[in-house]
């Protein structure tokens, strides 16, 4: 426990030193597969539990999520492992050198990491509901924030803009792709 809570400050402080640190930590495909279900898992069950305290409001993204989480669980273990795969592909294609198990590492615990902050956010957003868009946009910006200097310790880039921009673009571009894909299926993506 107290080697999560010193990687935890470590991410706090510097990302990119938290990153090689991961990145030194020896596990098996087999085992981190296991640790993306655990945390896409217990990520999907705070936000049903986050949902049924707010359940007095109308969201029913909320309400779809508290009747059928294992489907939330399975489409955030998608989610991230898409990101795995983006992360060292593009990566890769700009002339990285990570891996697919040293990204899946990094994206796990980004996401640990993001379901620690909630935690911490969750109940101020309850007690000072004005703070919640602050605090959430405070959040975002800063996993982007990390997220780039995961990407560049995996990859070992130098320019954090270069990699914020890459991370940008191919946000873009996967949006773009899954609006045609969307669009295809004959789902409406108005107001998206």
């Amino acid at each position: 426990m107290q080697q999560l809570i010193a990687l935890a400050r470590l991410t706090l402080r510097d990302p990119r030193i938290a990153a090689a640190a991961l990145l030194e930590v020896r596990l098996t495909r087999g085992e981190l597969l296991q640790l993306a279900v655990v945390v896409a898992s217990l990520s999907v069950l705070f936000s049903a539990l986050v949902a049924f305290l707010a359940s007095g409001e109308a969201d029913p993204l909320g309400h779809l999520m508290l009747r059928n989480p294992l489907l939330f669980a399975v489409i955030q273990f998608m989610t991230m492992m898409l990101t795995v795969i983006m992360v060292q592909m593009v990566g890769r294609m700009m002339g990285g050198r990570g891996s697919f198990d040293q990204s899946l590492i990094l994206i796990a615990w980004l996401q640990f990491y993001m379901l620690l902050v909630q935690v911490i956010i969750v109940p101020l957003t309850l007690l000072v509901p004005g703070l919640a868009l602050v605090l959430n946009l405070a959040a975002y910006i800063y996993f982007l924030w990390v997220l780039v200097n995961f990407i560049a310790g995996l990859h070992g880039f130098r320019s954090l803009m270069k990699v914020l921009a890459g991370v940008l673009a191919t946000s873009f571009g996967l949006s773009l792709v899954l609006m045609m894909i969307l669009l295809t299926l004959g789902v409406n993506v108005e107001g998206v």
